[in-house]
């Protein structure tokens, strides 16, 4: 599939050295340059639509915050870049009102070769129009921290030190203590219990860390927009949600990397409920959570699988974590995984037996039907239940 990208930089050698760029890393592209930002609608308005804006920030008639905001406006489906050489924290947060992607300047060709696969993972969601517009339209998108971007880099390495990780969050006491509680979880399935964050680490392994570092990290940015007891009910959701999840992966005798995909996409899942009950808290917002984004999605998991789409997670998790609330046929990794994040959501949420015994009615699997019921044997209802 082809785009259609927009550059808009005062800076005339600039804009060409991005064209240039965007060219040779995707040849069948359409790229168009605009060297005055004011006028940058007449120039994209020669285009069919523009999927991808990129501006720089700091320029003499017209700033790339301003430019950003009049295209989150007239081209809300479109993913939205900010260009800058300033990296400090203010202005980063700033940006998450209005863009989606902060590239640094001088720019290199690894860092638009990554928004330009976002662009393209993005397409591949199965949103209509409407939706890509009102999801582009969100503001106040959580951003992720040096610190998390650190142990990103480190975890996404082959060749991954998780000592190198574990230094890191000594300096975090928040992180370790809630890592080290849940490395010693007998409900996770640890018999011996850890005493120090390194322990913790090696224990879990590099996507569970993942995973419990990023939503630390959101629940940080969301403290205070939401009253205390929102916030925890949400964050408790999403953990008994995630090692339900996992366990009944484990039961089902699926593979390491599989669990932790559920695990993570089941605590990635509190992202969007996160972003979702701010805005129902924020009058300015008028969110009504009754009025669904796209039939057949909850509000909450599109908004969670557009945001770790644009952060560039896995696309395999993607797609488990966006198919949650719907039983599937079981039949592809995807549909299996997606399933057991399904049985898992709603026995949480379960008030009977007969709840129980009706998800149970539903399952076609031997295997998963022989763990779903060692799981609810061992697992009292309303024992784990979160509101």
């Amino acid at each position: 599939m082809n785009f259609n990208v927009l550059f808009i930089d005062d800076d005339a050698f600039m804009l060409k050295a991005l064209i240039r760029t965007a060219k040779r890393l995707r040849p069948t592209w359409t790229f168009l340059g605009c060297e005055m930002p004011e006028n940058w609608h007449k120039v994209g308005s020669t285009l069919p639509s523009l999927d991808m804006v990129i501006c720089d920030y700091q320029m003499p008639s017209i700033n790339g915050e301003q430019v950003l905001r009049q295209v989150m406006q007239a081209c809300p489906a479109a993913v939205r870049v900010l260009l800058t050489g300033d990296s400090s924290e203010e202005i980063v947060t700033r940006a998450s009102q209005f863009s989606h992607h902060i590239v640094g300047k001088p720019f290199s060709e690894q860092a638009i070769q990554e928004i330009f696969h976002c662009l393209e993972r993005l397409q591949r969601l199965p949103f209509v129009k409407s939706s890509r517009e009102q999801l582009g339209k969100l503001q106040g998108l959580p951003v992720l921290p040096d610190l998390v971007n650190q142990i990103r880099v480190i975890l996404h390495n082959p060749e991954a030190d998780l000592l190198e990780v574990a230094s890191l969050l000594e300096h975090e006491p928040a992180l370790s203590a809630r890592l080290v509680p849940l490395a010693n979880s007998a409900f996770m399935g640890f018999a011996r219990p850890v005493t120090n964050i390194m322990e913790a680490v090696l224990r879990l392994g590099s996507k569970l860390i993942e995973a419990i570092v990023i939503l630390h990290s959101v629940e940080r940015e969301f403290s205070g927009k939401l009253p205390p007891d929102a916030h925890i009910q949400i964050n408790e959701f999403a953990f008994k949600h995630a090692v339900l999840a996992k366990k009944l992966a484990s039961y089902s005798s699926l593979t390491t990397t599989e669990q932790d995909m559920v695990f993570s996409a089941a605590i990635f899942s509190a992202i969007g409920r996160l972003i979702e009950s701010v805005y129902a808290c924020q009058e300015e917002h008028e969110y009504n959570a009754n009025i669904h984004i796209q039939p057949g999605f909850l509000n909450s998991t599109l908004m969670s699988a557009y945001i770790l789409t644009l952060w560039g997670h896995d696309e395999m998790l993607c797609e488990v974590l966006l198919w949650q609330d719907t039983p599937s046929p079981e039949g592809n990794s995807v549909e299996q995984l997606s399933f057991i994040l399904f049985l898992t959501k709603q026995f949480l949420v379960a008030k009977t037996d007969e709840d129980i015994n009706q998800l149970q009615d539903i399952i076609e699997s031997p295997v998963l039907l022989a763990a779903w019921k060692r799981l609810t044997a061992e697992i009292p209802i309303g024992s784990v239940r979160a509101t």
